[in-house]
């Protein structure tokens, strides 16, 4: 899976032509450790793209051999162009908030010196069906396991949902990250460290959005009686009642609507309880959450399973007024 999320997940970035340093009294000052730091991440990622490539297009051997060789020289020249750009002390601050405009400048650098030192290799940097493919079927499988418990083993819509999940999140995750050499050098500490926590959020997120879009439209397809629509006012208004505002946050002036989605069962059991729109404060997101654990011991027991997506209101006013 690893493999596979490496092989897709590419940020495109703005061109970067400013901040640049022109004092170079500073070119001595660099921490050795970080810029061989910065060069074995750059080997890295272009030895596995080159890897991939040649698997991909059957590339004799002797020709892999020569581009690995050039790398050497490649990286070399990466690691000079960085010192005699920037300020070690800007760049370090810039590299660590993963500044958007300088990861695309160092794309650039990096390129030209692959480019003019390991045989004009330059590796793909757009999605192959094949990568699309490998990406695709886990979150189908993903996807059908969750609809599985929730569609009453409904086997030919559970397929239906599950591949559109699947288009969904390919079409997003390859409009997003087009050109996927950026994001392995900078999103993941190399080609086998753990992926970096930024992007596991990132896909979480997606998953959770493309899950909320492809039921929405299928529940919007679906005419609901008039007991379902009897039934949802209930459970907005229980949850209501189980509405809790952290002092700390009334403190804070922290408000905002934070939307959750869960299915509840037949027998009254509720699951994959998910944020899909944040308050865009972590304290009233929890607290949302928690709302809902305690409020689901009062709901009444859905005509059929159900997804239930309610907006939780966090307004000091009115909270302090009732």
């Amino acid at each position: 899976m690893q493999k596979i999320i490496i092989l897709m997940f590419m940020l495109s970035l703005q061109s970067f032509a400013n901040e640049k340093s022109n004092d170079l009294t500073d070119y001595n000052n660099w921490d050795k450790t970080f810029i061989k730091q910065l060069e074995n991440k750059k080997f890295n990622t272009y030895l596995q793209l080159i890897r991939d490539d040649f698997e991909r297009l059957n590339i004799p051997a002797d020709k892999f051999n020569g581009y690995v060789n050039g790398l050497n020289n490649a990286v070399g020249c990466y690691s000079e162009k960085i010192k005699k750009t920037y300020n070690p002390k800007d760049f370090g601050i810039r590299y660590y908030a993963k500044d958007q405009a300088l990861l695309n400048d160092l794309f650039l650098m990096g390129r030209l010196c692959i480019i003019e030192n390991a045989n004009g290799y330059e590796a793909t940097t757009v999605w192959s069906d094949k990568d699309k493919n490998e990406f695709r079927e886990p979150i189908k499988k993903e996807t059908e396991k969750l609809f599985h418990k929730n569609l009453e083993n409904n086997k030919a819509m559970e397929s239906e949902l599950s591949n559109n999940v699947a288009d969904c999140f390919v079409k997003k995750i390859e409009k997003d990250f087009p050109n996927h050499t950026i994001l392995i050098e900078h999103y993941f500490n190399g080609n086998i460290q753990p992926i970096e926590e930024d992007l596991n959020k990132y896909i979480s997120n997606t998953k959770i959005e493309c899950i909320d879009i492809t039921l929405d439209k299928y529940e919007n397809s679906l005419k609901k009686t008039n007991s379902e629509i009897n039934f949802l006012g209930k459970i907005k208004q229980i949850t209501q009642q189980h509405l809790i505002y952290p002092k700390i946050a009334i403190l804070l002036k922290q408000e905002g609507a934070v939307v959750v989605q869960f299915f509840l069962s037949k027998n009254g059991n509720v699951s994959e309880l998910t944020i899909i729109k944040s308050s865009g404060f972590d304290l009233l997101d929890t607290t949302a959450l928690n709302i809902i654990e305690s409020a689901s011991s009062s709901f009444p027991k859905p005509p059929r399973d159900m997804r239930v997506k309610i907006p939780i209101k966090f307004d000091i006013k009115n909270y302090l007024k009732g």
